[in-house]
This record gives C-alpha cells, structure tokens and sequence, in this order.
C-alpha cells in the first residue's frame, strides 16, 4: 500500500513503515492507530519512498534460501547509504535483547491495569511456573 487507508493497511505499507521509522525513530502500535496514519509529517514523506523487486530474493516465500532486505537511502546532497539485512532484529539468529522484550511488552501493555503492565518478569518465567493460574487471570484482565 502505498499510501495507507486504514491501520491494517499501514502494517503493510513499506512506505508509511520507513517515513514512520525516519521521523519518529521506532514504531510502535500507536503508529499504526488511526490518527496516527493521517499525520501530514508521515503523508508527506511517502513519495519519498520508492520500492523494487529484488530479482535474486526467493520467490517461493518462505524458501529455504535465506531472504534479506536491501535499504538505499539517498540525502538531499545526494551521498547513499545502502545496507542489506539478512536476518531482522527478532528473527532466531538475531533476538531482541531482554532490554527491547521489555520495551516491546510494555508498547503492548500500554493502557492495560497494572496487574497486565506488570506481568512481564511472569510471562518471561512461564516455563518455569507450576501453575498458569495467575497468569490466566491476569489475561482476562486485558481491555480491548
């Protein structure tokens, strides 16, 4: 989608992605909230983004060939920056860090009850529990 019309279409969407990650650094679910997929700052830079087909990645998806990315960007002065990812922050061989889980729980938490907000270092532990119990109730805490 190259101008999103709704918050699934923006999930989508690698133009409204990277002008989300280049003006606000990270993306969270509040980028893809509806208002957030109106802002002038974001709808202004989707023509900026242009997407090509690499004709070497796999096209039978998922392959047992290894998929990257390559990201070109070019400045107004006109240097490029490419880079080419093999392996996504989050895949098997590049895991988030305790640190960004935490980040990342606590963006999906937002808003909850404080027992949800607080369940981290209990989700983190489940293998290790003797009952699911609490965390079971702390599920049917959950709100929207």
């Amino acid at each position: 989608y190259g101008r999103p019309d709704n918050p699934m279409q923006a999930r989508f969407s690698m133009p409204y992605c990277l002008a989300a990650a280049a003006i606000d650094t990270d993306l969270q679910l509040s980028t893809f909230r509806e208002d957030a997929i109106r802002r002038h700052d974001l709808l202004a830079f989707l023509p900026k983004v242009t997407m090509h087909a690499d004709p070497e990645q796999p096209a039978d998806m998922p392959s047992p060939v290894r998929s990257w990315a390559t990201t070109t960007v070019i400045t107004r002065a006109g240097p490029r920056h490419t880079r080419r990812v093999v392996d996504p922050k989050g895949y098997p061989d590049q895991p988030l860090t305790e640190a960004e889980l935490a980040a990342k729980f606590a963006d999906c938490s937002a808003g909850q009850p404080a027992a949800v907000t607080g369940s981290y270092e209990s989700w983190r532990r489940i293998g290790q529990v003797s009952s699911l119990r609490a965390l079971c109730l702390t599920l049917r805490m959950v709100q929207g």
